[in-house]
């Protein structure tokens, strides 16, 4: 599974707008768990995973949930990373003083909680 830096992004800049959840089963029986964003924006749906799917098999709604969560958690630390580092692609691209704040802000978000 790859992910767009395009999707990372919105899901790092939008910390407390993302919800992770799962939406049963499918016809064929898989849980599907989601990113999405919250009800301020629609609903705007940015990861979907049909568990099973190379190899992951879950067993319960809350189970795909928790990967869903860890998905999440492991998106916004390696942006994190790219941010921190100033030759990266992302960084690059976003190489001015708004770095910095992204950086500040993510940190005191993490710091509320």
């Amino acid at each position: 599974m790859s992910v767009s830096r395009l999707t990372a992004l919105e899901i790092y800049g939008n910390q407390d707008d993302i919800v992770c959840e799962c939406w049963g089963k499918n016809d064929d029986g898989l849980f599907i768990g989601v990113i999405r964003r919250g009800p301020g924006h629609n609903n705007k749906l940015l990861l979907d995973i049909g568990f099973t799917v190379g190899g992951l098999k879950v067993d319960s709604k809350e189970e795909a949930v928790s990967h869903m969560e860890s998905l999440r958690d492991s998106i916004i630390g390696a942006i994190e990373e790219e941010l921190a580092n100033e030759e990266s692609q992302t960084s690059k691209l976003l190489k001015n003083d708004s770095v910095q704040v992204a950086l500040e802000v993510a940190k005191m978000a993490r710091e509320k909680d």
